[in-house]
């Protein structure tokens, strides 16, 4: 039993279209930073759709090896809430209007928690005088200088500022403070993201959909589960790439995909 073939279409065009607008992306010139990181999400976002594409049965990109009611419902999970973090992400770092104070904090905070996890990698494959090391290590220490020294940081609790400092959170707000700025469902996203972190880990739940699967009365509800993830998963990429369009106006390929996301983002308003 396969899918609802419309959600593998739909998901399908989606990447299409972002593949192409990435392209767009690229051949721009910019000195935002912002900018930049969006483009950078946005190429981070493509992979991540085709490796779910490539791991549906009847999807054009997946594996004519893949019987038709065989589901990787783990991988599934992982990748659709990997993205689905990501765009909270692109959402913090890139698109929320906040102050200056508060988007220089972002940027700043971007790019320590980067620097720290290159020296990460770094030490566990190199030696610690390496100087790609040392370099990282000055700027680790400006960017935090700048980041102790910011008026938005201060503003902060100071537990939330420890938690920032070392490195235990990358933003200051959570998935769900995000979700709510983003005019999101809350409670949908939060009963969405728990399915997503139970396919994920080796719960349980996860568990049970492996011996669901195998019992041939009930083995639709798997189906039904993937059909939920990938209708969630294509509304959150069509506001991406929606997003990404109207904040800095970078072309569709063609009038097409124009009028396709439009299309999405008509029906996605009509039911919320």
């Amino acid at each position: 039993m396969k899918i609802e073939n419309k959600l593998i279409l739909d998901l399908e065009k989606l990447t299409e279209v972002g593949f192409f607008l990435s392209q767009n992306f690229g051949k721009e010139s910019t000195n935002d930073l912002h900018k930049k990181l969006s483009s950078i999400f946005l190429s981070k976002a493509i992979p991540n759709s085709l490796s779910i594409l490539k791991l549906i049965p009847g999807s054009k990109f997946s594996k004519e090896k893949i019987p038709d009611d065989f589901y990787d419902f783990s991988s599934i999970g992982a990748l659709a809430r990997n993205f689905i973090e990501l765009t909270n992400q692109h959402f913090y770092f890139c698109l929320q209007n906040v102050s200056q104070a508060e988007r220089d904090f972002r940027l700043v905070l971007y790019r320590l928690h980067q620097i720290r996890e290159l020296q990460k990698i770094i030490t566990q494959f190199n030696d610690l005088t390496d100087s790609r090391f040392q370099q990282l290590e000055s700027e680790y220490n400006i960017k935090r200088s700048e980041l102790l020294n910011n008026i938005f940081f201060l503003s902060l609790s100071q537990g939330i500022q420890k938690d920032l400092r070392n490195g235990k959170k990358s933003m200051h707000l959570n998935n769900q403070e995000i979700i709510a700025l983003r005019s999101q469902e809350l409670s949908l996203f939060q009963g969405m993201y728990k399915l997503l972190s139970n396919y994920t880990h080796t719960s349980p739940l996860s568990l049970n959909h492996i011996g669901v699967a195998s019992d041939d009365s009930n083995s639709n509800l798997p189906i039904v589960m993937v059909e939920l993830i990938v209708n969630y998963l294509n509304d959150f990429f069509t506001e991406f790439l929606w997003s990404i369009n109207k904040k800095w106006n970078v072309k569709f390929k063609n009038t097409d995909h124009q009028k396709f996301i439009d299309n999405q983002m008509e029906i996605i308003k009509n039911d919320s």
